[in-house]
């Protein structure tokens, strides 16, 4: 009998069992998503069709599908649907928008890759598809809008101009009635378009501004934020593209299978950010999200000052537990939870971060002059960091959603308010989709507060501790064998 190979292959076995070579998945994926070339395309890229990739959610909660085609003339042609289910397949109404659109030839100074750019409205179009749907459109406009008066009821798969403007000669002819359906195109005032290579195949998206939570709000909100990304409509391996850039107002698009959404229990486990995420007032960052079957969380938050997440600022970690509740009412197969923080920890890692919360005028932020740049620190008996609008303890609502897409398991958590941080708020959409990589069962109630903080468990680069722990093995095996 080969005794050496026997004991090497016991040895494995034991340590696999006990968890110590279990391999950290989720390291390389979040690796990956650093090392992927973006390049920054938009004053090139910007014309041609753009299509969602996937049933969107709007707060409301709305579900959408958007196409929009740019032409080279600064002329575009954009239309949403909307439908009734959170799969996108029963179509209620659609508005088709025509313009002009001037795009920035520099962008942004305070964040580069990032383009401000003016829009101008000449036509709006509506077209119900049900009768139900026409009814209620119909009677909304004629009770809000004063500017055009419809004598006859809507009827539907029948277009209604509800914005018109032409200038002929001296005279302009022109009516809006926009408002009376909280419809705003302001995420045209915020642009940019990159090119990568994924999965060994060019993908080029669409970026354009966020839309404000609030539906009064919307037609003054001037975009800080990113929404959910379009595809080109030449993307290959998207079926959704290829669905939606066949359809017309007429025959809108119909997603059939696109999404399945999976057992609740599969909210446990590891989740991080597939790319690098916006938020209102040009925050950017990304988020690994971990949840144990013991009703227990945590959250690591990394913080960039660019749009491609690749200049950190800070992080912040938040551990505490949460609780599930029934699932939504309106919203299928969401559930109700909340997310409780119990424990957090700081760590700067740009000078001028430091000499901020350093800054004896600013908002208490634990220990004035303590900061140093790579250092962590506990924040929890100072309530937070008020310098950086973190409060410690915490409990907010959220819903979540998990779902099979395209090959992958997603998470969705709740998009918070754009202009409040209200703790009553229960989001009715989400934000930008998580990737599930990994088991998480390590219970945190077992471990003290400074042992949680101060271990180096996932940076933004992934899993320190875990490569350490399989490097020490390896060495080990090694020895036994010159053993025998």
């Amino acid at each position: 009998m080969d005794y050496q190979a026997l004991v090497i292959w016991l040895l494995q076995i034991i340590l696999f069992d006990s968890g110590y070579m279990k391999r950290d998945v989720c390291s390389p994926l979040v690796r990956r998503m650093y090392d992927r070339e973006i390049e920054d395309v938009t004053k090139t890229e910007l014309e041609g069709e753009w299509t969602s990739d996937r049933c969107e959610v709007r707060s409301g909660p709305e579900y959408i599908t958007r196409k929009y085609t740019v032409y080279t003339n600064d002329i575009f042609d954009f239309t949403q649907f909307y439908y009734g289910d959170a799969d996108c397949t029963h179509p209620i109404f659609s508005i088709t928008s025509q313009g002009s659109w001037t795009v920035s030839s520099k962008s942004r100074i305070i964040s580069p890759g990032i383009y401000n750019s003016d829009y101008r409205l000449y036509r709006v179009v509506m077209m119900a598809y049900t009768e139900e749907v026409a009814a209620k459109l119909y009677s909304i406009i004629n009770s809000t809008c004063s500017e055009k008066i419809w004598t006859k009821a809507w009827h539907p798969r029948e277009s209604y101009v509800i914005l018109h403007y032409v200038e002929h000669h001296d005279n302009t002819i022109d009516y809006d009635c926009t408002f009376s359906f909280d419809f705003s195109l302001n995420e045209l005032q915020l642009v940019r378009v990159e090119s990568s290579v994924e999965n060994k195949q060019s993908i080029k998206k669409l970026l354009l501004g966020d839309v404000h939570t609030h539906r009064k709000i919307r037609k003054g909100y001037r975009p800080t934020a990113f929404q959910a990304p379009l595809l080109s409509a030449n993307t290959k391996k998207c079926s959704v593209c290829k669905v939606i850039a066949k359809s017309d107002i007429k025959r809108p698009p119909i997603l059939h299978h696109h999404g399945r959404t999976i057992a609740w229990d599969s909210l446990t486990g590891e989740w991080f950010s597939e790319r690098c995420e916006s938020r209102p007032g040009f925050h950017f960052l990304t988020r690994r999200l971990s949840f144990s079957s013991h009703g227990e969380w945590r959250g690591y938050y990394h913080y960039y000052s660019d749009v491609l997440c690749r200049d950190p600022l800070y992080t912040i970690k938040f551990y505490g537990s949460y609780k599930k509740f029934d699932y939504h009412r309106h919203m299928k197969a969401v559930r109700k939870l909340v997310l409780i923080a119990k424990r957090g920890s700081l760590k700067v890692e740009d000078q001028r971060i430091s000499d901020s919360v350093n800054n004896p005028l600013q908002s208490p932020c634990g220990i004035r002059g303590s900061w140093k740049v790579g250092v962590e620190q506990d924040i929890t008996k100072y309530h937070g960091c008020a310098a950086l609008g973190i409060a410690l303890p915490f409990q907010k609502r959220q819903i979540a959603r998990v779902q099979r897409i395209h090959h992958h398991t997603e998470l969705l958590m709740g998009e918070w308010a754009t202009s409040s941080n209200k703790h009553n708020y229960t989001p009715t959409s989400f934000q930008p989709p998580l990737k599930y990589c990994g088991k998480f069962e390590r219970k945190l109630d077992k471990m003290s507060p400074n042992s949680v903080i101060s271990k180096p468990y996932w940076g933004p680069m992934g899993g320190a501790t875990c490569c350490i722990c399989e490097k020490f093995i390896v060495l080990l095996l090694c020895f036994l064998s010159l053993l025998f």
